[in-house]
């Protein structure tokens, strides 16, 4: 409530974390459809005199990050998500970044399709990604970007990358950088949405973006360190366990290996032979399962790796 900065939610993931729209509150419902309707039923009013909307929350399972732009008195935040239902374009999990209400703001958003994005979801990919990442700031000083949430499986790596010092920093720690001369509103008309046809704070004279965030997930992860390397065979917990359809699988090799890895019903059927007999290299590897042609229940997945066997069950919902 009271507040000069949008909060987004686009039913999994945001920054509207009750689910809930209060009394007096504007807000802005986002659809793709061509005709599109709003109705607000009887039934989803709380009965509490300070909300009126009520929505059930229902968090991500699917791997998500949050980044945050900060000074010394403001900050705005983005989100990165991965789901099955996602397109490298604009989707219907993606929530556009929406101009700031006051004059003094920091704005941090992703790209898509040249239009700026609070909620970006991405397809699944074991390819290394890089969105740019659009920065505007009308304080001058040091600002600092960084990972205000984060769940991702294991071995994921992400970085950033500042094109105008050319350095690449993990952002495990905050990265601080300054704005010199104070920027300006970077438009007098009255507009909600923000495109890149707008001033663009922090980009250079080419019109790129200054900053990159980089994601790699851990089969792009280079495994040429030996510290980076299992010492053990190791098949870990599908992720998200239960899932609906589908769900990632890990495991690691302590060096290169044949590897056969199947997925069986209850019953001991074979349901699909993800990996058969594949030569693979030492280090940690993941493969995306679809049940989407099965039945709700439970299914056992098993890797067989020079005469080792180890088998997980997971639980498929629908």
């Amino acid at each position: 409530n009271n507040t000069s900065d949008w909060k987004t939610w686009n039913g999994s993931l945001g920054d509207l974390s009750d689910g809930e729209i209060g009394a007096f509150n504007g807000f802005f419902v986002q659809t793709t459809g061509a005709d599109p309707t709003l109705q607000v039923p009887q039934a989803a009013k709380t009965g509490s005199k300070t909300r009126f909307l009520g929505k059930q929350v229902q968090k991500s399972q699917t791997p998500w990050l949050s980044l945050k732009l900060n000074n010394s008195e403001l900050a705005n935040e983005l989100w990165v998500m991965f789901s099955d239902e996602a397109e490298t374009g604009i989707d219907n999990l993606d929530a556009l970044k929406l101009q700031p209400l006051s004059a003094e703001y920091v704005l941090l958003a992703t790209k898509a399709d040249s239009v700026l994005l609070d909620i970006n979801a991405l397809p699944f990919t074991d390819k290394e990604i890089r969105l740019p990442l659009h920065l505007e700031s009308t304080n001058s000083g040091q600002h600092t970007i960084e990972l205000s949430g984060i769940d991702v499986p294991e071995g994921w790596e992400i970085s950033l990358h500042d094109t105008e010092l050319d350095i690449t920093t993990d952002l495990s720690e905050a990265y601080s950088f300054e704005i010199g001369s104070k920027q300006k509103r970077a438009t007098q008309e009255v507009s909600l949405l923000i495109t890149p046809k707008l001033k663009q704070a922090q980009s250079d004279a080419s019109g790129e973006e200054r900053f990159v965030l980089i994601i790699k997930p851990s089969s792009a992860v280079s495994n040429e360190e030996i510290i980076d390397l299992p010492s053990v065979l190791e098949l870990r917990q599908n992720y998200p366990n239960p899932f609906n359809p589908s769900s990632v699988i890990e495991f690691g090799l302590p060096q290169n290996a044949m590897v056969r890895l199947q997925v069986f019903d209850v019953l001991g059927r074979k349901v699909v032979e993800l990996i058969n007999q594949k030569e693979m290299e030492a280090g940690f590897h993941s493969i995306r399962f679809d049940g989407s042609s099965l039945a709700s229940g439970m299914y056992i997945y098993r890797l067989e790796v020079g005469g080792t066997l180890i088998t997980k069950k997971m639980t498929l919902i629908k």
